[in-house]
């Protein structure tokens, strides 16, 4: 997943970089989904909803969930605070729950079954 703002292009970079690196270690490329863009609520559930799908039947095998964008925490209050994806939304400078997507959210979305690891990195 690349989350640039505006015309940033360093996301773009790394998402290709690491499609290239997939493939040069056996990936084929219908194994790589890319979500790549203005990253929304919905654009980002739906992508993790198909990749879940996708794999919904697995009984082993690993998953690597790659991000590069901007980070946030859900707060500011270290009692609550969560790690989180920064969505669109918050470039408009106006904090709310549309701005982003907390880590626990986005596995909770993704849904990967017992059995299946998953990797991830993610470069925030």
């Amino acid at each position: 997943m690349a989350a640039p703002w505006g015309d940033e292009t360093a996301m773009h970079n790394d998402v290709v970089a690491m499609g290239d690196a997939l493939r040069r270690r056996g990936c084929r490329e219908d194994e790589i989904l890319v979500l790549e863009g203005t990253l929304t609520r919905s654009r980002a559930v739906a992508f993790l909803r198909s990749a879940g799908r996708r794999i919904a039947s697995w009984k082993t095998g690993s998953v690597l969930l790659y991000y590069t964008g901007h980070g946030s925490p859900t707060s500011f209050d270290e009692r609550t605070a969560e790690a989180a994806l920064q969505l669109e939304g918050a470039l408009t400078g106006e904090s709310d729950r549309e701005d982003w997507m907390s880590w626990e959210e986005a596995l909770e979305t993704l849904a990967a079954p017992d059995g299946v690891g998953l990797v991830i990195l993610a470069d925030s």
